[in-house]
């Protein structure tokens, strides 16, 4: 007992002494000094009135840390405005921090207009400085053409500039620009090596991109388990990317047990965050009872929202969900509908299909020349099914003249992708001397 009450009323001495501590208010320093302990002390009420008399005293620290505590509401309202206010003060006094913090502000609105030009001039003195945020932000400027005009080989010079500092997102950036071959010659290595070095810092979008390089072998290997591995741990900070990679991989069993249930895991995480191939993924699984009880309203659900951002697969699922009335009422014309807009994104299996319904009459009126153009579309993409299609009208003259040369040699295209009808008929048409 002795003891607990000696180091309770130590405390309250050591407590006494901090908080009892003569500050000159005339004296800038003093003031700042006051700030950073009350600031350390959580005590921010206390450090906004110190930072505050300092700052009114051109101290460009306090100016700085009374600018940061406006932007987050420590100590007072929140409010860009005084923030921006402050971090000027600051930055024209050539405070990197100000300049860089400035610069944000300007990029992304806050307590100003948004300005790009305004956000490239400060960032510009704050990278000039050795600053690596404003560096890794101007390469993104660049690298987008915002308020600068677009200049990959600029922003590969600044993305080194805060690469070589440690700057993750940098880093990324990097890796990306060799990846795709934007500003410098393309070199997997280089962008696998730049990768690695923001994934092991846990930068996801990082982590993502050495997963797809191991997935689809590029500059590596072909290493299903390592994609996975990478893959988990962005997945696991939320990457959606991640998410639908995993989710897929979990479906086929690559470089994992194949479950079901696991894909669907994955697949809605990324759905939810309005990912269209994870969408379809969900509503193929829905569709097929795969790790769930079929259900066809749910999987048209899920392939409508992935239709509605464009994306020409989904848009095909739910034509033919139209189609075969699953989920749905029974609706050729608005299957049409559907199909058409994912032809329109030259889609071949789309193409193929609005042939087969032009050819048939279903939804549309029956128009052979029509049919004969959607399958010439999906044909020319290599769609066996098409190929055999045009074969067949060749062969028997519907909408269009009658042409055994013509029909053998689409069957030929057709055969040689392993399609049987059309082998069939292509020795047919042999035998017959053509």
């Amino acid at each position: 007992m002795k003891f607990l009450c000696t180091l309770v009323i130590g405390i309250v001495i050591i407590s006494t002494c901090f908080y009892q501590h003569s500050v000159d208010a005339s004296d800038a320093q003093d003031c700042y000094d006051a700030g950073v302990r009350y600031n350390k002390a959580k005590d921010y009420t206390e450090a906004v009135k110190w930072f505050r008399k300092a700052a009114d005293q051109e101290n460009v620290r306090a100016q700085v840390l009374l600018g940061v505590m406006y932007y987050h509401g420590q100590g007072v309202t929140k409010d860009y405005a005084e923030a921006e206010s402050w971090f000027h003060k600051a930055a024209n006094q050539g405070n990197v921090h100000a300049q860089t913090f400035l610069g944000e502000m300007y990029y992304f609105g806050q307590g100003v207009t948004k300005d790009y030009a305004e956000a490239e001039s400060w960032f510009h003195k704050a990278a000039n400085q050795g600053d690596i945020h404003a560096q890794a932000l101007l390469g993104v400027m660049y690298y987008h053409g915002q308020g600068v005009t677009k200049d990959y080989a600029e922003a590969v010079s600044w993305f080194h500039k805060a690469a070589n500092q440690g700057n993750a997102d940098a880093q990324t950036f990097l890796g990306e620009m060799y990846y795709f071959g934007r500003g410098v010659t393309k070199d997997y290595a280089e962008a696998e090596s730049w990768f690695h070095k923001a994934a092991n810092q846990g930068n996801a979008n990082a982590q993502t991109f050495l997963g797809e390089m191991y997935y689809f072998s590029k500059g590596v290997t072909k290493d299903y388990a390592e994609a996975v591995s990478w893959f988990h741990k962005a997945a696991n900070q939320g990457n959606a990317n991640a998410q639908t990679f995993l989710g897929a991989m979990y479906q086929l069993g690559q470089g994992v047990n194949q479950d079901y249930a696991e894909s669907l895991k994955w697949s809605l995480k990324a759905a939810d965050q309005g990912k269209s191939d994870a969408q379809i993924n969900v509503g193929l699984m829905y569709n097929r009872g795969l790790g769930v009880t079929q259900d066809y309203a749910e999987s048209l659900k899920w392939s409508l929202k992935a239709a509605d951002q464009g994306n020409a697969e989904a848009q095909i699922s739910v034509g033919l969900m139209y189609y075969k009335g699953q989920g749905i009422t029974k609706n050729y014309e608005e299957a049409i509908k559907w199909f058409l807009k994912s032809a329109d994104q030259e889609n071949a299996k789309a193409q193929a299909i609005l042939g087969l319904m032009y050819y048939e009459g279903r939804g549309v009126s029956l128009d052979y020349a029509e049919a004969m153009k959607w399958y010439l579309k999906a044909a020319n993409q290599g769609k066996a099914d098409a190929q055999r299609e045009l074969g067949a009208m060749y062969y028997s003259g519907e909408g269009v003249s009658k042409n055994l040369i013509e029909a053998k040699n689409w069957f030929g295209k057709a055969a040689a992708q392993g399609d049987d009808i059309a082998l069939k008929k292509l020795q047919e048409l042999t035998q017959m001397g053509f």
